[in-house]
């Protein structure tokens, strides 16, 4: 993952985790380790909400309000919204 070293990145966000996954622990344990605070504090958690909002052409949040939070609390960390 060298790119991710040399780029100038905002975060590094797992996705399709699943907390009750042993592998899917070790892995984001690891990446936390190499990568410490680039990586997103909250990973994106596994759901078939994703593609039912596709399917119906929907944004997530109508689906979830919970997942609609998850991707505003993270678009809030994002610089533009907050000065860096």
């Amino acid at each position: 993952m060298d790119s991710i070293e040399t780029s100038r990145s905002w975060w590094i966000l797992p996705t399709q985790h699943e907390s009750a996954t042993a592998h899917h622990k070790e892995i984001l344990e690891a990446m936390r380790i190499e990568y410490g605070e680039k990586v997103y504090p909250e990973p994106s958690k596994k759901t078939t909400k994703y593609n039912d909002a596709t399917t119906m052409k929907t944004d997530v949040s109508a689906l979830d309000k919970h997942l609609g939070e998850y991707w505003d609390r993270l678009a809030a960390t994002h610089p533009t919204f907050n000065g860096r």
